[in-house]
């Protein structure tokens, strides 16, 4: 057994306000930690992929889709700012359904003549 096996086989206690807690306790406590951690971090990834996809997805259709149905047909937040990224409008994530589905159809009828 090397010295550093015999630190961590060696429980020491440690006493702070009425809690013991050994040091084994204590690196599991540790491990489970950092794994929490770092599982949370995976799933920031992961989260932040597929909001990359989607933004991805939304500028191709932008650029690549007919939109054929009536603008009553879209319900999706992603579909009214693929709509509104083609004419051209100011959108972002955090503009509400609302206001995107507002903007959309101010635009289409000052525009009418435009678009058809």
């Amino acid at each position: 057994m090397n010295s550093v096996e015999a630190i961590w086989s060696f429980r020491r206690v440690i006493c702070s306000s009425k809690l013991f807690i050994t040091v084994d306790d204590a690196t599991t406590r540790n491990a489970s930690r950092l794994q929490r951690k770092k599982v949370a971090v995976e799933k920031q990834k992961q989260k932040e992929n597929k909001v990359e996809e989607a933004e991805a997805r939304i500028r191709h259709d932008a650029a690549n889709k007919t939109f054929e149905l009536p603008l009553s047909s879209y319900k999706r937040k992603d579909d009214l700012r693929t709509t509104a990224r083609a004419l051209g409008l100011a959108e972002d994530k955090k503009t509400k359904l609302r206001e995107l589905s507002s903007n959309i159809r101010v635009y289409v009828e000052d525009n009418s003549a435009q678009l058809h």
